[in-house]
């Protein structure tokens, strides 16, 4: 009897929800499942993914008679072009968008590109060519004449400018570094240059990190490791590396570890033969010899206490 009320309830629950859906048929379901039609096909709603329950909806002010969808976020009829639900203000009559992974928040005329936020607010890209205009991912465009970072033009060789990793760059110059809004050039021999991993990169002579979050506080530091050997050279994770008997975390050195017994224990701790380290930082009194991690309390551990966040609180 109790599952029988059960789903009687579910029935009716469900029945009440997509009675009270306001959304028709998608205007254009190849392009976006943004856009629909009212139910009675008079108008037309924006709901993100059509989820109207959870993401909400909005009716839109438009010509229903050459309403047409142009991408996932961007519509258009006789009198306007549209972000999403909102009106913006753009040149109709070559407004275009490019439907590639990257592009749909980016809209073209004859003399902009445009890039839109959250907010609905279009903001004009300074200087980039509409006509050849692309982003290759999130941080990183380009057109005929420039690169981009942030849809901000970084100077570099346009010709030979490459990314390297998630962030080193290089052309025939020089090196780049970026993370967040920073983009900066450095020294290197550019024509070693070469990925390491996602985080390190090098020439024939260094090792480059950049050290965006160093115990976690924000410094964006360019760090450049020397080594004589490229075999002594181990990345032991994204935020430690051994050259051969120096230990660095985030590019600075731990000059308290001993190289050979240097190992990584989980959670930004790590220990050699003596000491245990938190974020590349020594911890007074902790006993190496058996600190650990313990998977059946999710905590990190020696003989003597419990450790969070490098601090002993037991």
């Amino acid at each position: 009897m109790h599952k029988l009320r059960i789903s009687s309830l579910i029935v009716l629950v469900s029945g009440l929800f997509f009675a009270c859906n306001p959304l028709g048929k998608p205007v254009d379901p190849e392009l976006s499942d943004n856009y629909y039609f009212t139910k009675d096909q008079s108008g037309v709603i924006f709901s993100p993914m059509g989820n109207w329950f959870e993401l909400g909806k909005t009716a839109m002010n438009i010509d229903a008679s050459s309403f047409e969808v142009l991408g996932a976020y961007f519509a258009k009829d006789k009198d306007h072009v549209y972000y999403q639900s909102k009106p913006i203000q753009v040149d109709i009559g070559s407004f275009r968008v490019i439907n590639e992974p990257w592009m749909w928040h980016i809209g073209l005329d004859k003399d902009h590109v445009y890039s839109f936020d959250s907010y609905n607010e279009p903001k004009v890209i300074l200087n980039a060519d509409p006509h050849s205009y692309s982003k290759s991912d999130f941080d990183w465009a380009e057109d005929q004449n420039n690169h981009f970072y942030r849809d901000q033009i970084v100077a570099v060789d346009h010709e030979t400018f490459k990314i390297v990793n998630d962030f080193f760059a290089v052309d025939s110059i020089q090196g780049y570094c970026y993370a967040e809004d920073r983009f900066e050039s450095f020294s290197a021999n550019v024509n070693h240059f070469k990925r390491l991993d996602d985080y390190y990169a090098h020439d024939d002579q260094h090792i480059f990190y950049y050290a965006w979050y160093v115990r976690k506080e924000p410094v964006f530091s360019l760090k450049s490791l020397p080594y004589d050997a490229f075999s002594q050279v181990r990345v032991l994770d994204e935020n430690h590396l051994r050259i051969a008997q120096k230990i660095y975390c985030q590019g600075f050195l731990i000059e308290e570890a001993e190289a050979n017994t240097f190992e990584l224990v989980g959670g930004m701790y790590a220990k050699d033969v003596d000491h245990v380290f938190y974020w590349g930082q020594n911890i007074p009194g902790a006993d190496a010899t058996s600190f650990q991690f313990d998977e059946a309390n999710y905590s990190f551990k020696d003989k003597n206490h419990t450790y969070d966040q490098g601090r002993p609180t037991q």
